[in-house]
Order: structure tokens, then C-alpha cells, then sequence
């Protein structure tokens, strides 16, 4: 039984785009971890061969929440992108009625795709519950959608400059003379070409995470996600940790627990690597943080 070369090839494609996306999303996985652990003041230290596969773990899955974040935001700007052709058409219309030059309308932004339409509805549910994490959430929310758009503008020129360089290829590697090689010049330099596409992948994939207010609530639910971070858990200590958090979240209700004291209302920050997890307290008017030792503590 012989294989279909055309299937062969997406299948090969398909393969190369897979291991592409997975050691992207374990790279930038790995980065937001670190960034996470930056954020909160501590780093994970004395890890153990388990421990090295559990952060890989970690990270695939953050990777994985990632990707389905961006996707969801380009989608988002896709299924709204017919409003933004109009948006684009009236700003021109207005500017060549009252300003001294003439501007053209893009042509260029990639048209509204039926299939983006269940992602879309994931981008808004996303945007809906990172932005109710954020001190202003009604920042949070305008800064997502306009993240949306702009990620969409960029995907519009990833996909301009993937169909330029996908003519150019066609049109070199043909074996006939054809008049299409000397108009392949206006299309621009191939090498270029393939710097600004990389360089407009590199902006899909990694604005979100350098916006103030998108980033760290981006972070704190790719770690609630992989369940580094966990909230509003119940929280058994040992003397002298025990002693350290304030009284008031002792629970009322104590169960037979040997030595160890239950508390309710603390945060953990991070846990499941390293000897150390790390537990946030509400104390007065600002919120404390404890490096607790594994063998010292109990999450429920």
C-alpha cells in the first residue's frame, strides 16, 4: 500500500510544526516560571531528578495554557475583524478628506475565518476572568481587548509576508522563464522576508507577557493552572511556624491533628518543587509572606 506524497508531507509538516510548538511552550514555560518565582522572591532550591521532571511537567503546562491564551486572543481580533476593515476604511476616508497626503486602506489584514469563532469565545471568557484579577479590572480588560487587536494587526502581516515568500519560492523553483521572476523584485528581499517573520512571530508570541497588566495576571493563572499556586487553601503548621501567622486565621473548627495547627485564609505561593513551600498571610495592612519546610506543613 503506497502513501499519498501530499499526505505524507502534511503529515511531515504537521510533525515539525508539533515538536516546534512543544519546545516553544516548555522554553516560555520554563521563562514564566522563573518570572513567577522572580516575582514572588524565591527561587527553588536542592532539586531532585523528580523535581526536574515535575517543573518540566510544569512548564508544558503552562505552555499549553499559553498558547491556548494567545490563540484565543488572535482569534478574538479575527472574529471582530470585520468591524476593524470598516474602522480602517473610515480613518482613511476622514484623513484624505482633511489632511495634505493620500493614504490607501490596508489591504493586507487577514479576513474573518468561521472557525475562529469557538476560540473567540474563549478569548472573552479569558480576558473576563484575567482582567477580575487585576487591581483595576476595568484597565485590565480594555488593555486585553486592544492586545487582541493589536496581535491581530501583527498576524495580518505574518501572513502578508508568509504569502510574498511562498510566491518567491514558487516562481524560483521553477524550471521555466516565466514573467513573474521579474516581478518577484517588488515583492521585496526573501532573506528580509524571513527576518520580519520571525520577528512578527516573536511579537505573537511574547507581547502578552511584557504588559504590566496583563502579564502578572497572565502569570498567576498559568500557575494556578499547573497548580503551583493555590488559593485560599486550608493550611496545617507545626511550633514555631504556627506561631508565626496571626491568630485570627486559626480556624474555629480544629480537628485531632498531633502538632499541627490549622490556619484558613492563607495563600500558597508556590509548592511541589523543592524542600520549601511558600505560604502568603494577610497580617494588619500588608500581606506577609513564610518559607516553610515540607516536613513542616500540611495542604488540604
Amino acid at each position: 500500500m503506497t502513501i499519498d506524497p501530499i499526505f505524507k508531507a502534511f503529515v511531515e509538516d504537521l510533525t515539525k510544526i508539533a515538536t516546534s510548538v512543544t519546545k516553544l511552550g516548555i522554553f516560555i514555560g520554563a521563562a514564566c516560571i522563573i518570572a513567577y518565582c522572580r516575582s514572588i522572591g524565591y527561587f527553588p532550591q536542592d532539586l531532585s531528578l523528580g523535581d526536574g521532571l515535575l517543573f518540566l511537567m510544569a512548564a508544558c503546562c503552562f505552555g499549553l495554557f499559553y498558547a491556548l491564551f494567545v490563540a484565543s486572543l488572535v482569534s478574538l481580533g479575527i472574529f471582530v475583524s470585520p468591524a476593524i476593515v470598516k474602522a480602517n476604511r473610515l480613518y482613511v476616508r476622514i484623513w484624505n478628506a482633511v489632511g495634505k497626503t493620500t493614504k490607501t486602506p490596508l489591504e493586507e489584514l487577514a479576513p474573518f475565518n468561521a472557525g475562529c469563532v469557538g476560540p473567540a469565545v474563549l478569548g472573552v471568557v479569558l480576558i473576563w476572568g484575567l482582567g477580575r484579577q487585576s487591581s483595576v479590572p476595568s484597565l485590565a480588560w480594555i488593555l486585553l481587548f486592544l492586545l487582541s487587536i493589536s496581535l491581530y494587526l501583527v498576524y495580518s502581516l505574518y501572513k502578508s509576508i508568509d504569502k510574498k515568500l511562498k510566491r518567491i519560492c514558487v516562481v524560483q523553483r521553477s524550471p521555466l522563464e516565466s514573467p513573474h521572476k521579474e516581478e518577484i523584485a517588488d515583492l521585496g528581499d526573501p532573506s528580509r522576508l524571513r527576518t520580519l517573520r520571525w520577528i512578527t512571530a516573536g511579537v505573537i508570541a511574547f507581547a502578552p507577557l511584557f504588559l504590566g497588566q496583563v502579564g502578572t495576571p497572565l502569570l498567576t493563572g498559568a500557575m494556578r493552572f499547573a497548580k503551583i499556586r493555590l488559593e485560599h487553601p486550608t493550611v496545617y503548621l507545626k511550633s514555631p511556624y504556627s506561631l508565626m501567622l496571626p491568630q485570627d486565621l486559626r480556624a474555629k473548627y480544629v480537628p485531632a491533628l498531633g502538632d499541627y495547627t490549622r490556619f484558613d485564609g492563607a495563600t500558597v505561593l508556590f509548592w511541589g518543587f523543592g524542600k520549601t513551600t511558600v505560604i502568603a498571610f494577610p497580617d494588619h495592612l500588608r500581606e506577609r509572606t513564610l518559607k516553610v519546610p515540607n516536613d513542616q506543613i500540611i495542604i488540604e
